[in-house]
This record gives structure tokens, sequence and C-alpha cells, in this order.
């Protein structure tokens, strides 16, 4: 069985983006009840430390999921529920809404996109939110979410250790479906 050192524990948290800190102390319990967990094909399906790119391309997909259920929040969410009011569209940033909005559309589509993307007006936001409703975004994310959640428990229950499965549903449980 492969070992894996505390130094490049330490590489991998130092060198990608902050999820991978969370994921960490499971990989390390992992570790410590003798399986060598796939770092970056399994977790990154659910998007819990990957770096750029998902180890399947699928719908949505861009980032990793953590990082499509962000921009989801960002957009479609309830500011009462995820704590905050929502500024991808105004602030002109790159989400995985945007993209998979761009790959979808129609040249007529596009030119709604283009001029009314990045705006910080209420009529240009609701225009953009009109297009990603015509384009059934929040059904492609939410045939994308229960994909990757399959996905990602078949693997988990492809490892042979029932502690370490444990461990992995457990953390599972905590982002799947989240609202924040």
């Amino acid at each position: 069985m492969p070992k894996v050192s505390d130094w490049v524990l330490r590489k991998e948290t130092r060198s990608s983006r902050g999820r991978e800190a969370e994921w960490l102390p499971y990989k390390g319990l992992g570790l410590r009840l003798g399986e060598v967990v796939r770092f970056r094909s399994e977790v990154s399906l659910v998007g819990l430390a990957e770096g750029r790119k998902w180890s399947v391309r699928s719908k949505i997909g861009n980032g990793g999921h953590g990082y499509d259920e962000d921009d989801y929040l960002d957009c479609f969410g309830e500011p009462e529920k995820i704590g905050k009011i929502g500024t991808n569209i105004e602030d002109f940033k790159c989400s995985s809404l945007v993209v998979e909005a761009l790959e979808l559309c129609n040249e007529e589509q596009k030119k709604i996109q283009y001029e009314h993307y990045g705006k910080d007006n209420p009529a240009d936001v609701s225009k953009i939110k009109a297009l990603y409703h015509e384009l059934n975004l929040q059904g492609i994310f939410f045939e994308y979410e229960a994909k990757s959640y399959d996905r990602l428990m078949s693997s988990i229950k492809a490892i042979p250790r029932k502690p370490v499965q444990a461990v992995l549903k457990s953390f599972l449980a905590k982002i799947y479906k989240r609202k924040k």
C-alpha cells in the first residue's frame, strides 16, 4: 500500500484552494485507518478539494461541485437563508452559471448575456436571471448534483474499510444539498 508523507499533506494544503483544508482531517483519518483515499479523483467529484477542473466533465463544470454550488446559491439562493445577497452577476464574475449559459445560448441569448451581465442594475440582473430560467440552469444543476452525489457514493462504497466509508459519508452528508 502506498504511503503518503506529512510533507505531501502540507504541500497539498499550500498548493490548492481553501476547501482542501476542510478535507485534510478526513484524509488524515483515512490514512490512520490504513486506507489511502485517492485525493484528486474521488474528492474532486464533489469539489471538496480539487484544484481547477472536475475529473469528469459534466454540465456546469468549470469548477468543483462546491464552487458550482456556491455559484448556484449566489444566483438562486434566498438571501435570508444563505446569509448574503448574491452579486456574481453584478460583479461580472466568471461563475459556472455564466459559462454554462454561454455554452447553451443561441445568438440572441448571447446578446442578452453580453449586454446585461456585469451591470450593477436590478433590471440587468433580472434579465440575466430570466435567461438562466429560460435555459433551465437550475434543472441542469440539480441533475449534475444528483449524478455527482451518486458517483461519489459509489466511490465511497468501493473503499474496503467500513470506518473510512463512515467518515466520508458523514462528510458528504454535510455538504450535499447545502443551503448556505
